[in-house]
């Protein structure tokens, strides 16, 4: 069976704009700003508990456990006094890091989860802070660094959790065929030298389904040039376009979503 190519080009493009996640964050408050907000409220901010609770949060951003990924333990917030955690660890971009905070079934339990970026002068900043019914989040990482998850309950709240922090791939395979293979990568050699590849050849039988390889929606459907029949497709919450090239048939259209694993065309040798 004749096999022909459809480079995906996974970041074709790069903007400056903050992504939707961190925007998200800041458009209203978290969950632990409105929990501060009535610690204030009932005058338990001034109380030395209060203070020790606020200092704990601190300290668990400023002095955090380096761990490493994948990462799992079982923990406990005792009564002895106002405790957090916060969980130091690298992750590369294009990673997807999934949290999975499971804690006991006690109703007066609440636990804040945070997640921060640290940039190369020890400065935090704020990525998510999920609801507190929410046991599991996740994040695909945009740039490689350090990362923070602070962990925290309410004041004068006990109990057991368990956590386990995974990695694994931001984006689907392309190709919805097991035997695909991919024959060349960004920035291989074209053209004796004379420039670099900007795409990712994925080899397979003519008219295998190419899929979205996330959620997301079509920016373009476009045909001509040296792409032929191209679909562009945006993540939902990135800031990266991804590029399908050299399709046999486009099967999608400009401003439609799509799910991870949806057939946006059918592998072809356009262009």
């Amino acid at each position: 069976m004749k096999k022909t190519i459809i480079p995906a080009l996974l970041t074709a493009f790069l903007f400056t704009a903050c992504s939707s996640a961190s925007t998200n964050i800041f458009s209203k408050k978290t969950p632990l700003e409105k929990y501060e907000d009535k610690l204030e409220d009932d005058g338990l901010e001034k109380t030395p508990e209060g203070r020790q609770w606020l200092a704990a949060s601190q300290k668990a951003l400023a002095f955090p456990v380096a761990v490493q990924l994948p990462y799992r333990h079982r923990g406990n917030f005792s009564s002895a006094k106002p405790q957090a955690i916060g969980l130091k660890f690298n992750a590369k971009r294009g990673e997807k890091v999934s949290f999975d905070l499971d804690k006991n079934q006690a109703a007066d339990f609440v636990l804040y989860a945070e997640l921060y970026k640290l940039d190369a002068g020890g400065t935090s900043s704020l990525l998510q802070s999920p609801d507190t019914n929410v046991a599991g989040f996740s994040y695909d990482v945009p740039e490689t660094g350090d990362y923070i998850l602070k962990i925290q309950p309410q004041l004068f709240r006990v109990g057991n959790y368990n956590l386990s922090i995974t990695t694994g791939p931001s984006l689907g395979f392309p190709v919805d065929d097991k035997k695909a293979y991919i024959g060349s990568i960004w920035g291989d050699n074209r053209d004796g030298g004379e420039r670099n590849h900007e795409g990712v050849d994925i080899f397979a039988p003519k008219r295998t389904p190419a899929v979205a390889a996330a959620d997301g929606h079509i920016v373009s459907v476009r045909e001509g040039g040296i792409g032929g029949k191209t679909v562009w497709l945006r993540p939902d919450g990135q800031n990266y376009t991804l590029y399908y090239a050299h399709l046999d048939e486009q099967l999608v259209r400009e401003g439609q979503a799509v799910k991870k694993g949806e057939v946006v065309g059918l592998v072809g040798n356009t262009g």
